[in-house]
């Protein structure tokens, strides 16, 4: 009997060595996604700019000392992996890695930057169907040489010129050139948040053009404003946001965010391409619906 139990005892050891081992196992490869998981936007321009504080970097140099994590590797490590269907791919994305990182004129990026976007894509409620308003933001300076968050342009369905009555198909520009705003304004941090107050922009209509910019702005966005005053319109939630980055020269990059357990998760590279001038012209008018100033 006593041998009996002995075995039940030994065999018990094992399976629980065996079960931690491999929890232990799992739980090693869950920090080590987390720790290479790009969670914010702006982990991922620290992450391309190489600042020195990055949690990566202090895992990498505590688990794995004997990796050399420089900045062309950790540039290469925001791409989505799954774009890399081409070799022409390839060869592009190291293209724009030798441009970043070129000894005499590297490129950086800055919260500062005039020319990056982020689109909002916006589930509504409009004559009791839902739609999808896709929303450009921009980092605008204020009057107190502050930073925020401003609306730019609009697209969507319920937005086209045909779409609607033609009575409000010709828009008074004066409806929309204040010289004074209100008080009411979307946080430079805004993007950290995952612009978690866009609600107030569709639910208080008296302040909605607050959260717009002052410059001009694109039709499909002054019928928005005026579905807005309406209260033609409601706001559901906000499903997803992309970022369009044009300020590197040459370039074009689209940022998205992917939730998986793979070290390649976060927001990452999802669209690269080479871009002139005249071409990020093209962009903005064609997938931001920015107007052609």
């Amino acid at each position: 009997m006593k041998e009996r139990y002995r075995l039940l005892f030994v065999c018990f050891l094992l399976v629980f060595n065996k079960t931690n081992a491999q929890t232990f196992k799992n739980q090693s490869l869950l920090n080590e996604s987390f720790a290479y998981k790009v969670h914010t936007l702006d982990m991922f321009f620290d992450r391309f700019n190489y600042t020195k504080k990055m949690a990566v970097l202090n895992y990498i140099q505590n688990q794995k000392p004997d990796i050399q994590l420089t900045r062309d590797v950790l540039i290469r490590s925001l791409f989505n992996f799954e774009i890399f269907k081409e070799p022409k791919d390839i060869s592009t994305s190291f293209l724009f890695v030798k441009s970043c990182i070129d000894s005499i004129h590297p490129l950086y990026l800055s919260y500062f930057d005039d020319n990056w976007y982020a689109k909002l894509y916006c589930k509504v409620l409009y004559k009791k169907k839902i739609s999808t308003i896709e929303l450009t933001l921009k980092v605008e300076r204020t009057q107190q040489n502050a930073f925020k968050w401003s609306i730019i342009a609009a697209e969507g369905g319920i937005l086209k010129s045909s779409f609607v009555n033609d009575s409000i198909a010709v828009i008074n520009d004066s409806l929309f050139i204040k010289n004074h705003r209100g008080t009411k304004f979307f946080s430079p941090v805004s993007h950290a948040l995952q612009f978690s107050e866009l609600f107030k922009f569709f639910e208080n209509r008296n302040s909605a053009l607050d959260y717009v910019t002052t410059k001009p702005i694109p039709f499909e966005l002054k019928k928005l404003l005026i579905l807005i005053n309406n209260k033609q319109i409601k706001f559901i939630n906000l499903d997803k946001i992309n970022y369009h980055l044009l300020q590197l020269p040459g370039w074009a990059l689209e940022i998205k965010y992917y939730n998986r357990t793979s070290k390649n998760s976060g927001w990452l590279i999802s669209r690269l391409q080479t871009a002139t001038s005249e071409s990020k012209k093209k962009y903005k008018h064609q997938i931001l619906n920015m107007l052609n100033l």
